[in-house]
C-alpha cells in the first residue's frame, strides 16, 4: 500500500508485542462476531473459523467443554424457567467442543444472544462475559484464582469455583467487552455484520423474537451498542459521528463508494472498516456481492492468512418480494 502503510501495520505490530495477558487462561486473541439476530453472524463466524482452522466457535458466554462433560451452576435458587434454562446452556454448551485452551479462539453473539425471547423479554445488558473456564464449574486452583479475580474486580463478588451464570437472554456491550479484555493483554477484535434492515426485521420475526413491539425494542438496544462501537473504534474523533438514522445511510455508502472503485484494491478496505484494529464492519450484502473479493479483504482486514473461500448463498433471495411489498 505504500511507506504510510507499512508504517501503520509495523506500529499495529509493535502494540500487539506490547500486549501481555494478565490471566494465564485467556487466550492471546479472540475474534467476535456480532450483530443483530439474522445479521449473518453464524456464516462469517463459520468463515472465520475454517480460515484459522479453529473451530468450532464458541457460541456467546456457553462454555468449551471439549471431550469432557462440563456442569454449569444450575439450581432451583436460579427459579423454575431460569433452572430450565440453565440445564438447556449446559446441554448445549457439553454439544460444543470448542477448544477453551485454545491461543486464538472464534466467538459468535447476537443481539441481543438467547433464544427465549417469549420466556424473558427485555434482556438486560452485559458488560463482560468472561472466558470459557469461568462459565463452567471448574476445580482447577488456577481456574478458581484467576476467575475469583475477574468476578471479584468486575462485579464485586467471586464465583469460588462455581460457574458465572449469564442472563437467559442478553445485550453484550461491544465497548466494554473490548476495554476490559484488551486490558488485560487479550487482542480482541470484534466483527460488527450489518445486514438491510427490512430483511433482517423479518427474518427475525420467523427465527427469533415473534412479537413485533418487542423486537423493535430489542432492534433499538442492540443498534446503540453497535454504534457506539463504530463510533469508539472506527469514526474516532471525526465530527461525523452515527446516530440510529445514518447507520443505514452510512453502510450503503461505504458499499456505493466501493462499487465504483472496484479494480482498486485499496479503496476495497473501506467496506470492512477498522479504526485501531478493534473492529470491524461486515456488510452482508456485499459479501454476497463481491463473494471471494470480499472474503479476501476481510482476512487481509482480520491479518489471517488464508485462501479458503466459503460456498455462498445468498439470505436475502427468499425475502425480496416480502420487503418489496411493504414499500
Amino acid at each position: 500500500f505504500g511507506a504510510d502503510d507499512e508504517a501503520t501495520d509495523e506500529t499495529v505490530e509493535e502494540k500487539r508485542a506490547q500486549l501481555k495477558r494478565q490471566f494465564s487462561i485467556l487466550p492471546k486473541k479472540i475474534y467476535s462476531v456480532i450483530g443483530l439476530e439474522s445479521s449473518g453472524t453464524q456464516f462469517v463466524s463459520k468463515i472465520i473459523q475454517d480460515a484459522l482452522q479453529k473451530g468450532p466457535y464458541r457460541s456467546g458466554s456457553f462454555p468449551c467443554c471439549g471431550s469432557l462433560r462440563c456442569s454449569m451452576n444450575c439450581g432451583l435458587w436460579l427459579g423454575k424457567k431460569e433452572y430450565i434454562e440453565c440445564l438447556n446452556v449446559q446441554n448445549i454448551a457439553n454439544n460444543r467442543k470448542c477448544n477453551e485452551t485454545s491461543d486464538v479462539q472464534v466467538q459468535h453473539f447476537s443481539l441481543p444472544f438467547g433464544s427465549t425471547w417469549d420466556q424473558f423479554p427485555h434482556p438486560p445488558i452485559v458488560d463482560v462475559v468472561l472466558p470459557s473456564q469461568c462459565t463452567r464449574n471448574h476445580k482447577d486452583p488456577t481456574e478458581v484464582q484467576e476467575c475469583n479475580a475477574m468476578s471479584k474486580e468486575l462485579w464485586g463478588f467471586e464465583l469460588n469455583g462455581k460457574a458465572m451464570v449469564y442472563p437467559p437472554r442478553y445485550q453484550l456491550d461491544i465497548s466494554a467487552q473490548i476495554k476490559y479484555y484488551r486490558s488485560k493483554g487479550v487482542d480482541q477484535v470484534f466483527v460488527i455484520v450489518l445486514r438491510d434492515q427490512d430483511i433482517s426485521f423479518i427474518a427475525r420475526g420467523d427465527a427469533h423474537c415473534r412479537d413485533v413491539k418487542l423486537r423493535e425494542i430489542e432492534e433499538l438496544v442492540g443498534k446503540d451498542l453497535i454504534i457506539d462501537a463504530i463510533n469508539t473504534h472506527i469514526l474516532g474523533n471525526e465530527e461525523e459521528h452515527l446516530t440510529r438514522g445514518t447507520l443505514s445511510h452510512w453502510v450503503a455508502k461505504s458499499y456505493e463508494q466501493t462499487k465504483q472503485h472496484r479494480s482498486a484494491r485499496r479503496q476495497l478496505t473501506s467496506l470492512p472498516l477498522k479504526r485501531d484494529n478493534a473492529v470491524v464492519v461486515v456488510s452482508y450484502e456485499s459479501l454476497m456481492n463481491l463473494g471471494k473479493t470480499y472474503v479476501q479483504l476481510l482476512y487481509q482486514n482480520l491479518g489471517i492468512d488464508s485462501d479458503l473461500i466459503p460456498h455462498m448463498q445468498n439470505g436475502n433471495t427468499k425475502y425480496l418480494n416480502t420487503t418489496n411489498t411493504m414499500v
